[in-house]
């Protein structure tokens, strides 16, 4: 049953001001100094964020006009920096990184390395978000650096605990003990207590990924306590909802259905609808495990009437899986598919508006087109008629003044019938570009739609079928060992498929796409073929890109080269080395793959291993390929295309 996690990040640095809304909101009441009451209103936008956005965006915006009038670049620094995480946390991230970047060239100027600091540590948290892991090391490590410059014992707590978060991303859960481990002393250095109880969930989080349940409970039941002595009672649901998710992982039903009461009776108190969403969700996998699926649903159904009058669609599909579940496991198969569909419905709610929003900006540009023509005939009717007239005229006058007039005549007529060519060929030219406009307004559309029904129909199906076959593999247990293998490996190879229908889908959906989200596709597969492939070290290099935007078909097809190349080197080649360079000489784009697998004679080898398709699809875009391979001396492929 899947968990729901909680974790905490703490955005910015509170310095010489107390972290309650009152006294923060008394200070800007009774201070008739602006600079402080511009300070005031930047922590008050932090405490605003998590819970009431409007109130945040108001706050930041008078926080915004007192800098203004000031010309104060420390507080035009924190007003960005402010509005920066109020973006973020909307999920507008290129606004956001514009916001960091205004703020960082106003902390530069008016020298604050505290605002400077925590505003690498935000871009940080940026490039975690979109999995730039490396990077956002990168940026943590230049915050903390800045944190000891001014040893700022808060802020360098805070990101030496986002490091340890990072690490526990990308399971690298030993350097995620370590840095979890000194933000923890550092706090108790300066008696953080609400620092230290952040600590201690993160840690408890890192030791139950681990299986070291006993240190995960310890952890969690210290953090209570602190919590307890905060009168922290949002942050103790959350411990008692990781309590009750790690009971029913150890199989301790009756602890778990405890502490979910526990967390659903604080989130009754606070009347706080996200906690109490977490509590229904806890307490339904609690009584799914006892078995209990009568009361289990009834828990579900609260969950989901709570989540449409929030609008919380992320939730509305968690109860709706386990539903599903539920259904599953009794043998309803029919239901099961029902609620599925209804998951999925949702989850598609988002993909078609933003599909709906390509259409239209399709339709805007093919009306634009269609418009232009219109106006070019109304042009060339007028022209006609004035033309008309003109001739009327020079009919009468060379009627009067003989052959010298006959001859200005035809002169014009002449340069009427040229006009009249140009005008045909403008013509031509708008009526070619209207069609144009139709096709790729045709073509477009079936993209969607071939891709909404990829998505929506056999997207859907195929994961009702792992589903099913996993659920089929879980009652086999005890039985034939050889159907069992057999039946994950069809539930393998149905996810391998559904991850590359994924591919082609995101491929549809694009006329044009950026190498540098071709390389985070690259990234995402390398991480998958590392998590199947543990003791193979995979290394991907990728630089000098100058953005380069390619078709959806070289795109999709370069992907799938890589993927070919890698699968080969991971399956038939026994590799423990594979090296992957992606990088762009002007005006050429180089791949190179390498392993030091086992290699094959080239001259013995026709078409297997996918050669032929790899060198299919560099023929179909124009590229050259060239492969080295020794027996016992690994395989190197080299792609080159040009123009690309």
């Amino acid at each position: 049953m899947r968990k729901i996690t909680f974790i905490v990040l703490l955005i910015g640095t509170v310095n010489g001001f107390s972290q309650t809304i009152d006294s923060l909101l008394h200070v800007v009441k009774s201070t008739q100094n602006d600079s402080i009451k511009a300070e005031a209103l930047y922590y008050l936008t932090f405490q605003y964020v998590n819970s009431d956005l409007n109130l945040a965006r108001n706050t930041n915006a008078k926080a915004f006009k007192i800098a203004q009038d000031l010309h104060s670049d420390y507080a035009l620094a924190r007003a960005f920096n402010a509005k920066g995480v109020i973006h973020d946390v909307e999920g507008n991230i290129d606004s956001a990184y514009i916001c960091y970047r205004k703020s960082l060239t106003f902390a530069e100027k008016s020298k604050s390395v505290l605002t400077k600091a925590s505003v690498i540590n935000n871009l940080g948290l940026l490039d975690w978000n979109k999995g730039n892991y490396d990077q956002a090391i990168q940026y943590y490590n230049q915050s903390l650096t800045l944190f000891e410059q001014i040893n700022n014992a808060n802020g360098i707590a805070n990101t030496l605990s986002n490091i340890g978060l990072i690490y526990t991303d990308i399971e690298n859960y030993s350097k995620a003990e370590q840095y979890t481990l000194l933000a923890l002393q550092t706090r108790e250095k300066t008696n953080d207590i609400y620092g230290i109880s952040v600590s201690l969930i993160n840690l408890g989080n890192i030791k139950e990924k681990k299986s070291l349940y006993k240190e995960a409970i310890k952890a969690y039941e210290k953090a209570v306590q602190y919590k307890i002595k905060l009168k922290d009672e949002k942050g103790l649901a959350t411990v008692y909802n990781n309590l009750t998710s790690l009971y029913i992982k150890i199989k301790l039903p009756e602890k778990a259905t405890q502490y979910a009461y526990l967390s659903l009776a604080i989130s009754e108190k606070l009347q706080s609808k996200l906690h109490l969403i977490y509590a229904y969700a806890a307490l339904s996998d609690a009584f799914i495990f006892k078995g209990n699926y009568a009361d289990s649903y009834k828990f579900i159904q609260k969950g989901i009437a709570l989540s449409l009058e929030t609008d919380n669609k992320l939730a509305l599909t968690e109860f709706y899986e386990r539903i599903e579940e539920l259904e599953r496991a009794n043998g309803n198969y029919e239901k099961a598919y029902v609620f599925l569909k209804k998951k999925d419905s949702v989850k598609n709610y988002l993909f078609n508006l933003e599909k709906e929003k390509s259409i239209n900006e399709i339709e805007a540009q093919y009306q634009s087109v269609k418009k232009e023509k219109e106006i070019a005939l109304q042009k060339e009717q007028l022209y006609k008629n004035n033309l008309k007239l003109k001739n009327n005229r020079l009919t009468m006058a060379l009627m009067l003044s003989g052959f010298l007039l006959a001859l200005v005549g035809g002169m014009a007529y002449f340069k009427r019938q040229q006009h009249i060519k140009r005008q045909l060929k403008r013509e031509m030219e708008l009526k070619s570009a209207l069609q144009e406009a139709e096709t790729q307004h045709q073509l477009q559309t079936e993209r969607l739609r071939i891709s909404r029904d990829l998505h929506d129909n056999i997207g859907s199906q195929l994961s009702f079928v792992v589903s099913s076959l996993d659920n089929l593999n879980f009652k086999l247990k005890g039985k034939s060992i050889e159907t069992r293998q057999n039946i994950s490996e069809i539930s393998l190879f149905t996810k391998n498929t559904i991850t590359e229908l994924r591919d082609t889908i995101w491929a549809l959906n694009k006329s044009e796409i950026n190498l540098d989200t071709i390389e985070l596709r690259i990234q995402s597969f390398i991480e998958r073929a590392r998590a199947s492939y543990p003791n193979v070290n995979i290394l991907f290099i990728s630089k000098d890109k100058n953005d380069v935007i390619l078709s959806s078909f070289k795109g999709i097809n370069i992907l799938r080269l890589i993927q070919e190349a890698v699968n080969n080197a991971l399956k038939h080649a026994e590799a423990q080395n594979i090296t992957l360079q992606l990088h762009v000489e002007s005006p050429k784009l180089v791949i190179l793959i390498q392993d030091d697998g086992k290699g094959f004679d080239l001259n013995q080898v026709s078409g297997g291993y996918g050669l032929d398709n790899m060198q299919k699809r560099v023929q179909e875009l124009n590229g050259n390929i060239q492969i080295f391979s020794q027996i016992g001396n690994g395989t190197k492929i080299i792609a080159t295309f040009v123009n690309i």
